[in-house]
């Protein structure tokens, strides 16, 4: 009997520049359903019916309009999704894909959910300690920004600032490297992750909204700080 397929969410942030035309062919290709496909037009008024319009399974949401930092805002919006799929979809894992990133390959879906299960601890795939060189990643930036932001510069936001250590404390006790995070072009969250996070208001529009982390260096505090490293 064929197993099936898992239930595979696609969260896609379209900005003013990008041309997601071949990022979705690409999911609609290769991605098989049960599949929700979450974009974000932050693109200043571009009409994405066309897009929205080749498939029932894609779904077309507005960014949350805040004072956030650059970092901040990106983030806030893909949190927003994620509640949103939360409440909408039940997935087995989630996909967050820059617009200008493509699925080159069939069975995504199938290996991620697979790694989920037989790892419980393992919340967050997409990272990788070595580079494609065979030397140890670069966090400096991150972990700079991160360290400034928990010290006296974060000081201008008080609330993210405490915020900001408490995480580093607890995701440092769990395992963290200063600045780790999956790579920004794509990464897989599980259900699991999605769901700790919401629990904990972690995906709450104020959290971390003054941060100037990228969103996919906060995903990786967030991971480990939840006791589901990323790998």
């Amino acid at each position: 009997m064929m197993r099936p397929s898992p239930a595979i969410a696609v969260v896609i942030p379209a900005g003013p520049i990008d041309d997601i035309d071949d990022t979705i062919e690409s999911v609609l290709t290769f991605i098989d359903s049960p599949r929700k496909i979450v974009i974000i037009n932050d693109t200043d008024g571009r009409d994405l019916g066309e897009i929205a319009a080749r498939s029932s399974d894609i779904e077309i949401i507005e960014p949350i309009n805040s004072h956030a930092t650059r970092g901040g805002r990106l983030m806030e919006n893909i949190a927003a999704a994620y509640l949103h799929l939360l409440s909408t979809f039940e997935f087995d894992v989630l996909l967050r894909m820059d617009a200008d990133a493509l699925i080159v390959g069939p069975g995504l879906a199938e290996v991620a959910a697979a790694r989920f299960a037989e790892d419980q601890r393992i919340g967050l795939l997409g990272a990788n300690r070595i580079d494609a060189g065979g030397n140890p990643r670069d966090w400096s930036w991150a972990s700079r920004t991160l360290s400034r932001s928990c010290g006296a510069w974060g000081l201008r936001h008080p609330k993210t600032r405490r915020l900001l250590r408490r995480l580093r404390t607890d995701a440092i006790s769990h395992g963290y490297e200063m600045g780790e995070a999956p790579q920004g072009g794509g990464y897989i969250h599980s259900p699991a992750l999605v769901r700790a996070m919401s629990d904990r208001g972690l995906l709450s529009p104020s959290g971390l909204a003054q941060c100037h982390l990228g969103e996919d260096q906060i995903f990786g505090l967030l991971a480990y700080r939840m006791r589901l490293r990323d790998r």
